[in-house]
């Protein structure tokens, strides 16, 4: 049995967005953010507030859902919620690594023109 990591699972979560969705850690709302929601976990905050309409988009299998730390797949309920408070903690960690590496290393006005002036 493998060892369960929620901080793994919202890095690895994290790398699958990057490849999709640049940037999509600073369209989400770290006060709102619960994983277990369906209106107000990462993937709905990204995708119209729809949680299944994201992981369409995304084209998750049930079993991706489970690796990029999205899902848990958890019959036992207390065990269940135990596990989406623990992924939420880990995507807000995740998320605001992400975004004090954005204020670490800012992009000055003339590196975003796609010349030099």
């Amino acid at each position: 049995m493998a060892l369960w990591s929620p901080i793994q699972l919202a890095a690895t979560g994290a790398r699958m967005l990057d490849a999709v969705v640049p940037g999509w850690h600073n369209l989400i709302d770290t006060e709102r953010l619960d994983v277990s929601s369906l209106c107000d976990c990462g993937v709905a905050q990204i995708y119209e507030n729809n949680y299944q309409f994201g992981a369409a988009e995304l084209k998750l299998s049930d079993d991706e859902q489970v690796a990029n730390g999205v899902w848990v797949n958890e019959a036992d309920a207390d065990l269940r919620r135990s596990r989406y408070r623990c992924l939420t903690r880990a995507w807000k960690m995740e998320i605001n690594r992400r975004r004090s590496a954005d204020n670490d290393n800012p992009v000055s006005e003339q590196n975003k023109l796609p010349f030099a002036a």
